[in-house]
């Protein structure tokens, strides 16, 4: 073309007029630097490095756009865009409308963001699509549908594990434009930000526990894959930088299957791919423990006088001063768990033959198992009736100060000096190998949940001196002793007039910043169960950290909600946010020493919001789920 006509062109575009298609494919190929879509020794280069690639195969184009198109684009994003903040217990960044909607802004509005226009045209030509239908070998790419938008990350900001199968996505796209303090300075690693890649496990559509690559981030460069169900699992790492000038800019977007009356169009080709996509296995949901009907009887030589293996000094009852704290941490109504449902509920369920010889009666020999490690004061009768009222009119309660203080607090030291030895008292992205070991071991899949879960047995005596052995200890004791005792078994009756309590599982968790959450998804037991958390998060108890572990800007709060199950409008943009959303039940932040008891019906879900790097330390807790 004359460098005139092509002058022409550009000059009509900026104008936000109307070219024709061929002139469009013409003018889009200059915009991709270096000849990128004309140069065949560049495809089959690019070629050979995605079909070699691992985990599945991807390709990275560096310095992909002309260098004053990709300012210019920059400049209109973060001068000219309007940005949405987004948060659900996948992710939490800033967002663009969708790009697609362009076409139908006025003429003044157009002319604004000419540069953008211009770069989504490039991306969606022919000429591009074919490149990239080459070098992946996908087959044709639909160029009726625009799907792409703008994103900004800031302090921590993420998104976790997914493989973006949504509709008839085909190929993902992402091209990066981040923004540093410095115009002169590239983006710093250490700021987190980049593409985590997960292999599958042995073949399955269940992603490894650990990502297998992480991919940089760099100005001007594209990251394109296959979108496959059960196959393409990554993830954005968190950003971790106490600077707004630091922002994870990127243009996101996805080409499609062809669409009817389009060359290559296939009848639901959606559903002629294999696996399993991520949405419909967090639909589905998996337990992480199977429920058990033993619980742990009191020894028949205890007695109230005999020491507990923690040696520790007996306590001194110190008083509660109003530390009963049965306040709801965040709005949740009256009922909302379903508190109008536990009597009848468990009216159906007395028949029970197995339960029909316990006996529920809270025993002095139980109350003296228990003052080994409750705080006594939640162990006297005015107490137990206050606890009891008080739940019975609201289906949860937050009992503080739950352990014994001199029992807390060797715990808390314990726990702090952990975090400090593993790291997580740092504000910085850390290993995904971090604190692993062989009490504690990660428990997944992560496309569903990852923390560490302390193992039931004993470490190997070789490793006895580790330095998380002595307090792995003390928590298994714990759960043994109280969590899985008969004793405790009466001792929730008691309060919650719940009769019979059938079954129970649980797990004592580390949730390690910056790396581990929980995604609201199904049980597959489908039941009513009385949640009981002893939350043990030290740093949740500092000055420094309590009330940003509250506001829930850090994560690491526990979330009750429902959610639609509908996957035909499913996308990972919709799911349950939590904190302060409207679709929240019930939000209760980490804490210190502090028992939370819930009654959850069996159409509630729960999720454990993604705990940020700059947290601080990690959340230690005791989970467990009583079958009612």
């Amino acid at each position: 073309m004359h460098p005139q006509k092509k002058q022409k062109i550009e000059l009509e575009l900026n104008k936000g007029s109307e070219i024709s298609e061929k002139d469009r494919d013409f003018l889009a190929t200059k915009w991709f630097a270096n000849n990128l879509v004309e140069n065949n020794e560049v495809l089959d280069k690019l070629k050979q490095e995605y079909n070699d690639s691992k985990p599945y195969n991807h390709c990275i184009i560096k310095n992909v756009i002309n260098s004053e198109l990709i300012s210019r684009v920059k400049k209109e994003i973060t001068t000219k865009l309007s940005f949405t903040r987004k948060q659900t217990d996948i992710y939490a960044y800033h967002q663009s409308g969708d790009l697609a909607n362009l076409d139908g802004l006025n003429k003044d509005e157009i002319n604004s963001l000419n540069n953008l226009k211009a770069l989504r045209d490039a991306i969606y030509s022919n000429k591009f699509r074919d490149f990239v239908s080459k070098v992946t070998g996908c087959g044709p790419l639909s160029g009726s549908v625009t799907d792409m938008s703008a994103n900004i990350y800031y302090n921590r900001d993420h998104l976790l594990l997914h493989d973006d199968v949504i509709g008839d996505r085909r190929i993902s796209f992402i091209l990066y434009i981040p923004e540093t303090d410095s115009e002169a300075s590239s983006w710093d690693p250490e700021n987190g930000g980049g593409l985590e890649l997960y292999p599958q496990l042995n073949d399955s559509s269940v992603p490894d526990n650990l990502p297998s690559c992480k991919l940089e981030l760099e100005y001007n460069q594209m990251i394109f894959f296959a979108v496959e169900p059960g196959r393409s699992f990554h993830s954005v790492e968190e950003v971790i930088s106490k600077s707004n000038k630091n922002r994870r800019i990127s243009i996101q977007g996805w080409f499609h299957y062809p669409q009817r009356d389009e060359p290559g169009y296939i009848e639901n080709a959606k559903m002629i791919r294999s696996g399993i996509p991520t949405l419909a296995q967090i639909f589905k949901g998996g337990d992480y423990a199977e429920f058990s009907t033993r619980f742990n009887e009191i020894p028949l030589s205890e007695d109230k006088n005999q020491e507990t293996t923690l040696d520790l000094k007996n306590s001194e009852g110190e008083a509660l001063n109003g530390n009963l704290a049965h306040e709801k941490i965040l709005p949740a109504s009256s009922n909302v768990l379903g508190t109008e449902n536990i009597k009848s509920s468990n009216d159906d369920i007395k028949e029970c033959e197995s339960e029909t010889s316990f006996d529920y009666t809270l025993t002095d020999s139980d109350i003296a198992h228990l003052s080994k490690y409750i705080n006594e004061e939640y162990l006297s009768e005015k107490i137990l009736d206050q606890i009891s009222n008080l739940f019975l009119d609201q289906s949860f309660i937050q009992l503080g100060k739950f352990l014994k203080k001199e029992l807390s607090e060797k715990i808390e030291l314990m726990v702090n000096s952990l975090d400090s030895h593993d790291g997580f008292n740092k504000e910085k992205i850390p290993l995904h190998t971090a604190a692993i070991s062989s009490d504690w071991k990660v428990c997944g899949p992560p496309v569903l949940r990852r923390f560490l879960k302390l193992e039931q047995t004993l470490a190997s005596t070789d490793e006895i001196n580790v330095p998380e052995s002595e307090l792995a200890g003390i928590l298994r004791e714990i759960q043994t002793s109280v969590f899985e005792s008969v004793s405790f078994k009466k001792w929730l009756a008691r309060i919650t007039a719940i009769e019979p309590i059938l079954a129970h599982r649980g797990a004592v968790r580390r949730f390690r910043p910056g790396l581990d959450y929980i995604l609201a998804s199904p049980s597959s037991e489908q039941t009513s169960t009385l949640d009981a958390c002893l939350c043990l998060t030290p740093s949740a108890n500092s000055a420094g950290k309590r009330d940003l572990w509250k506001s829930g800007d850090i994560g690491g709060f526990e979330c009750y909600v429902t959610i639609d199950t509908d996957d035909s409008k499913a996308s990972v943009y919709d799911r349950p946010a939590g904190h302060e959303s409207d679709d929240a039940l019930l939000t209760v932040p980490a804490s210190w020493n502090t028992l939370n008891l819930v009654y959850c019906e069996q159409d509630v879900n729960k999720f454990v919001k993604y705990i940020s790097a700059s947290a601080g330390g990690s959340r230690f807790d005791f989970f467990n789920e009583y079958k009612v």
